[in-house]
């Protein structure tokens, strides 16, 4: 799908609805070589938001979780299959909620960027890729082997309200990693 659903609404009749995905990465280009000693800056997720909004919209605490399997490109998925997912929530918890809002622009020092969902994700993860292994960055295979994708919804439980659109087949939503090294 080129499009998904991140949020949470409240209906009168229906009651409590909350949306989220699963996605898989690719690489950027593949023979990535971190160089030595590489060790995490930051590691978060820019999602770009389509433009949709649902009702009125708030900051939600968001949740991911690391894959157990890869998804399958040839196959079909129905929006109650239930993925499974290791039980470790990636996100830095010293930067919840998360805003969901397609209007508001960020600015970053004298940097305006795009509307767009930034998660940040804990170091430990940031770590764990960044010592992988050169093998897992030959190509998109076998970095899909390693990494199998992300679960990413906001928490049922911890408030929060309204859903945008997130673009997900443009290149414009992307999991960046800054690192150094010893170089």
């Amino acid at each position: 799908l080129s499009t998904a659903v991140l949020g949470r609404m409240y209906h009168p009749d229906f009651g409590w609805h909350t949306a989220g995905f699963v996605t898989q990465f690719r690489l950027s280009a593949p023979d990535i070589d971190f160089g030595s000693n590489p060790q995490v800056d930051s590691v978060y997720l820019s999602l770009r938001y389509t433009g949709d909004s649902y009702g009125q919209l708030s900051s939600q605490t968001i949740e991911v979780y690391e894959l157990e399997d890869s998804l399958q490109y040839d196959s079909t998925y129905y929006s109650n299959h239930a993925f499974a997912h290791m039980v470790e929530d990636l996100v830095d918890a010293m930067l919840q909620t998360v805003p969901l809002d397609p209007n508001e622009v960020l600015y970053f020092g004298n940097d305006t960027v795009s509307p767009q969902a930034r998660i940040y994700l804990n170091d430990a993860f940031g770590q764990k890729l960044l010592e992988a292994g050169t093998e897992v960055y030959d190509s998109n295979e076998s970095w899909n082997n390693f990494f199998r994708g992300l679960h990413i919804a906001p928490s049922p439980m911890l408030g929060g309200e309204g859903a945008v659109g997130i673009d997900l087949i443009s290149g414009l939503s992307y999991m960046r990693l800054h690192y150094h090294n010893d170089e």
